[in-house]
């Protein structure tokens, strides 16, 4: 009898720790829970947001110019590219049914999509824009099934200890994917290349002279370095071309080539020439590559005077 009595109270005491254990558990279980979906729905009101925005910025897009565009892509971009670090710390504790694997799973993908999205934007408009296409499929199909999966992940965790309520991921409307060909037919979004003459520089220095002329101490050769200004919110590739012709006729030709970035200019290296002392040469810098910006030249003749030694 006494033997029986210990062994009931053996198993209440076990019973009772094992319903300690497992209250203790499920309290852990909740709280990793709720703090997973405390983070995780701030991220996914970033990516939201870029996603609004995205759209917002496809729709007034007409009416905005190349610069103003490129400067919002650009930071529509760098808030997508972080969205993976964002979500990298989440991947761990291992929470029920995968739901963290799957969350940052998700937005890595998103994530892309969403880049490539706004890389093909800028590349439709001939925007400067570097860009690598990291799978086969769409962004809109991934986007919508990124958003499905989320789903699913979200309703398992409803159920989880804590009960976590977590926010949706939204899907872009078909009507941003329909907008961005019409994009190339908006007038202040077309490309209209124009480039022109910066400054022409001599080496060595000339004397003071009149507009068109170099007059230079005698010396065996000169330089020129042609700077030249792109004026095109896009990438210009462009071509200089300096010719000096002699009395006798000769020509000697340099050329230089560079891809200029958009609205600035560029400085090409120094192109040399042999002269005579009390010789009296033709120099033509001309840039090839886009008409001439307004107000701008992209052709100068200059009168070369290299005074008797």
């Amino acid at each position: 009898m006494l033997v029986l009595a210990i062994a009931a109270l053996v198993v209440l005491i076990f019973s009772r720790d094992v319903s300690r254990a497992a209250h203790a558990d499920h309290s852990i279980q909740a709280g990793e829970n709720l703090s997973f979906a405390q983070m995780a729905d701030v991220i996914v009101a970033h990516e939201n947001l870029i996603g609004t925005t995205l759209n917002q910025l496809v729709a007034t897009a007409p009416t905005m110019g190349r610069a103003r565009l490129l400067a919002a892509l650009q930071t529509l971009d760098a808030q997508a590219a972080n969205l993976v670090p964002e979500a990298a710390p989440l991947r761990s504790p291992a929470l029920q049914d995968n739901v963290a694997v799957t969350f940052v799973r998700d937005t890595d993908a998103r994530s892309r999509a969403y880049r490539e999205l706004i890389g093909t934007i800028a590349t439709e408009l001939s925007l400067p824009w570097t860009t690598t296409r990291s799978t086969t499929e769409t962004p809109s199909a991934i986007l919508t099934a990124t958003g499905q999966s989320w789903a699913t992940a979200a309703t398992l965790m409803a159920q989880a200890p804590g009960h976590p309520s977590l926010s949706s991921f939204l899907t872009p409307p078909p009507s941003l994917f329909t907008a961005i060909p019409s994009l190339t037919s908006a007038p202040h979004l077309a490309l209209n290349p124009a480039i022109g003459l910066a400054a022409v520089s001599v080496t060595p220095a000339p004397f003071p002279s009149p507009a068109g002329t170099i007059e230079l101490i005698p010396v065996p050769s000169f330089a020129i370095g042609v700077s030249v200004r792109n004026y095109t919110v896009s990438l210009q590739p462009v071509t200089v071309t300096a010719t000096l012709t002699l009395p006798s006729g000769a020509v000697e030709t340099r050329s230089e080539h560079a891809t200029i970035g958009p609205s600035t200019a560029y400085a090409f290296a120094s192109m040399s020439f042999a002269v005579s002392s009390g010789q009296h040469d033709t120099l033509t810098v001309a840039v090839s590559g886009a008409p001439a910006a307004p107000g701008a030249n992209i052709d100068e003749t200059y009168h070369v005077v290299v005074a008797p030694a």
